[in-house]
């Protein structure tokens, strides 16, 4: 699976960005409703979405001569109001990869993309949605769970619309169906920070968010995110991984 998101790490580097997103908000309580992302799974509406490629990429300098990536498929950006999103993390988990977006600057607006690789010369996307008020800056699988966690930003809550400030850093958890396309959202947590950098899935059930350089690190309980484990307000804490 590595593999194919390489392939579309580099279909998706004329678009790849991050931006830091950093300012300190007031505290958003969570909220706990199962609710529908009403992913579209159209395939109507999804297969203009993605240009075939299927070109050999060319590496230059002696430490790279031994690499073989084909770039295999354009994925197109949303673009409102003049606004174009970035591609901003991938990850994957057999033969999907799952891509988050966001727009750079003061802008929230996100997308999330699945993409089968079942025939990686031919890839699908299967599912897409764009979010006018939320943006996702790292994705987390965990299939032995069933759950796909995503961070970011939030304008205001996708559960309630309650409003989160100027920004708030967000949190999701949702169903990972056996077809490999995303579920229902479990549970939604909008913390104190400007927007969230990373989030992670440890086997002792709890999810580990970073929230940038004014923010810090949050520990919660999985399915219960009103149980906070860890609460410390760390600079520069841009991104925790685990291997658990």
């Amino acid at each position: 699976m590595k593999k194919y998101i390489l392939y579309f790490g580099a279909a998706l580097m004329i678009v790849l960005a991050s931006c830091s997103k950093d300012k300190v908000q007031t505290n958003i309580q969570p909220t706990k409703d199962a609710v529908s992302l009403d992913m579209n799974s159209n395939p109507n509406d999804l297969a203009d979405k993605i240009e075939l490629v299927n070109t050999p990429v060319v590496f230059k300098g002696e430490n790279l001569a031994g690499l073989n990536y084909t770039w295999v498929a354009n994925l197109t950006p949303i673009t409102i109001n003049g606004i174009t999103l970035s591609c901003s993390t991938v990850d994957g988990y057999g033969d999907k990869a799952y891509v988050g977006w966001h727009a750079a600057g003061e802008d929230v607006l996100g997308e999330i993309s699945v993409i089968s690789v079942a025939d990686p010369n031919s890839p699908l996307l299967i599912q897409d949605k764009f979010f006018p008020s939320q943006e996702f800056n790292d994705i987390e699988v965990k299939a032995n769970v069933g759950r796909i966690y995503f961070a970011g930003g939030a304008a205001q809550s996708y559960v309630t619309g309650q409003p989160a400030g100027d920004y708030a850093a967000l949190a999701w958890s949702a169903n990972l169906l056996s077809d490999g396309k995303v579920g229902d959202l479990n549970w939604e947590r909008l913390i104190n920070a400007y927007s969230a950098n990373s989030i992670t899935y440890v086997n002792n059930q709890s999810v580990w968010i970073s929230t940038g350089a004014h923010g810090g690190l949050k520990v919660i309980k999985d399915n219960d995110p009103d149980n906070v484990k860890v609460d410390e307000a760390i600079n520069n804490v841009k991104h925790f991984d685990a291997t658990g």
